[in-house]
């Protein structure tokens, strides 16, 4: 049975820095998804929270993240090759 709350990993394929406080993690992701969706992002053991999608296309997807608690932290901790956990997309 397909769970639509389970959470999935997905790799992290790149990291850049826009700011100090401000990464875009690009993540493989291959599914359907418009303008305007976020996902629910997860570090397991330390928290979630609803991430919007900067950009999206050719199997994968951006979330531009800004480091403003234990969650960010605990993603901004991770490296290319590690995995972010998602359920989604939401939204129209």
């Amino acid at each position: 049975m397909n769970n639509p709350y389970a959470l999935k990993p997905f790799m992290i394929k790149s990291i850049h820095k826009e700011t100090q406080i401000d990464y875009t993690f690009t993540l493989e992701y291959t599914g359907d998804l418009i303008g305007g969706q976020f996902f629910q992002v997860s570090v397991p053991g330390v928290g979630e929270a609803p991430i919007s999608i900067s950009d999206f296309g050719s199997g994968a997807v951006d979330l531009t993240i800004r480091k403003v608690g234990i969650l960010t932290e605990a993603i901004f901790n991770l490296a290319p090759g590690a995995s972010l956990y998602m359920r989604g997309p939401y939204g129209n």
